[in-house]
This record gives structure tokens, C-alpha cells and sequence, in this order.
């Protein structure tokens, strides 16, 4: 057994294990999400840190892939409740079906601007070609949440 192996098990309390993780099983409410938008020629993009108790930071995505400081305001509570129950009740986030931007879609630039959540470590298709509501309800949370930063972000094609 390895020093790492080692210092693991060193780590875990006598009489305990750690539960197994079954895919597709019940997973805690998280305490916080990220809604992204990738930008296009027309829109900066940025990534928005939602927290459980109505705190959001952003920060801009630069093209030279670095970031640059953004914007930070609160939630009310009603639309932190939403915007997780919303969350949990779209299953695992990376699972939303979605469909490809089509080349006719010229909002905002369209076709290269994707806005999309990661949640519990998995990250969802393009949010604004959800074709359940689910990823629908979704999306129509993070629009409103990222107004209240006054940041912009493109409407469904």
C-alpha cells in the first residue's frame, strides 16, 4: 500500500466508510451554481457564481482567455428557491436534451453564443436550445438572474 493509500485511510474516522456513490441516485442540495455565457462578437461572456443564499459574483471572460473583474449583487429569496428547486427537479444537468444552433439564428450572434449551468460538478448542454422544460425553466432562471447584474444575455433562437 502507498504513503498516499495511506494517508487516506489515516484520514477516515475508525467505524466509518464512505457511502457509495450510485450514478443517477439522490444527491444533496449544493450551495451553489455557475451560469456561463461563452460570448460571441457581440456579447462578453462571463461566468456567475449563484450562491444558495442569494450572493452572485461574476466575472468577465476575456478572448485572450483571461478574466477581468465583474459585478456582485443579492437575490431575493423566492428566486433562489426557484432557480435550485428548478435545478434539482432537471435531473443531472449534463443529461437536458438541447439542439445545435441552427446557421439562420442571428441574435446576438447566435450561433456562437452558449449560455449554460454547472451543478453538482456537471455542466449542461446549450441552455437556449433546451427542448424540455426543464432546461426551458432553467434558463428562464438564469436570464433573470443574470439581469440583476445587469449583464446581458441573448434570448432563445
Amino acid at each position: 500500500m502507498g504513503a498516499a493509500a495511506l494517508v487516506a485511510l489515516a484520514t477516515i474516522p475508525t467505524g466509518t466508510r464512505a457511502a457509495p456513490r450510485t450514478r443517477g441516485a439522490a444527491r444533496a442540495p449544493s450551495d451553489f451554481a455557475y451560469i456561463y455565457n461563452s460570448g460571441g462578437r457581440a456579447l462578453p461572456g462571463y461566468r456567475v457564481y449563484v450562491g444558495a443564499n442569494g450572493h452572485l459574483s461574476s466575472v468577465i471572460l476575456l478572448r485572450s482567455g483571461r478574466t477581468t473583474g465583474g459585478r456582485k449583487g443579492k437575490l431575493t429569496p423566492a428566486v433562489v428557491r426557484r432557480f435550485f428547486a428548478d435545478l434539482a427537479a432537471a435531473g443531472p444537468v449534463g443529461a437536458l436534451p438541447s439542439q445545435p444552433l441552427g446557421m439562420g439564428d442571428t441574435s446576438m450572434d447566435a450561433p456562437t453564443v452558449r449560455v449554460f449551468v454547472r451543478y453538482h460538478g456537471e455542466q449542461s448542454p446549450n441552455l437556449r436550445r433546451s427542448v424540455s422544460g426543464a432546461g426551458a425553466r432553467v434558463y428562464q432562471d438564469a436570464k433573470q438572474i443574470v439581469q440583476v447584474l445587469r449583464l446581458p444575455i441573448p434570448d432563445n433562437p
